[in-house]
């Protein structure tokens, strides 16, 4: 596994500014991204993660952040496709016709030798986690996947 970063003593801005940032962007470009947050039980990942920015949580400044980067890619892609010099803006309900994009998400956890899907149904219909068969493996075409991974 290839590591591109780690952070010793951080925020979760400088996490989103120094990593995530052009994650988003290489993720638009079609790149499978992924994120790994590691330690022993008592380091601050869960801090990093979850606890607001002066703004937002870390998890809600990717998203947006994605969210900007594709309406900016279908801008783009529209304002080189329309032979009208009149820039259009983009709003987040207008209907793009020439671009479709699809993103898919997974959250696991790893803790003590057990991988849980964090986005999994139970048999009831809970979103409690799944811990079925979820395994790392190295897939020859994707990289370092988990394996029945939602």
């Amino acid at each position: 596994m290839q590591v591109d970063h780690v952070y010793q003593q951080t925020t979760a801005g400088d996490v989103m500014e120094r990593s995530l940032r052009s994650l988003v962007t290489a993720c638009v470009e079609g790149v499978n991204v992924s994120v790994l947050g590691l330690g022993s039980a008592k380091t601050q990942k869960h801090r990093v993660l979850f606890l607001p920015m002066p703004d937002q949580s870390l998890p809600v400044a990717v998203f947006q952040t994605l969210f900007d980067t594709v309406q900016s890619k279908i801008a783009t892609i529209n304002n080189t496709s329309n032979s009208s010099s009149v820039s259009m803006a983009v709003r987040k309900n207008q209907v793009i016709s020439s671009a479709t994009f699809s993103l898919r998400l997974s959250f696991a956890e790893l803790l003590e030798e057990t991988i849980t899907d964090l986005l999994a149904m139970t048999s009831n219909g809970n979103r409690e986690g799944s811990r079925q068969d979820l395994v790392i493996e190295d897939d020859p075409a994707l990289g370092t996947i988990i394996k029945n991974l939602t």
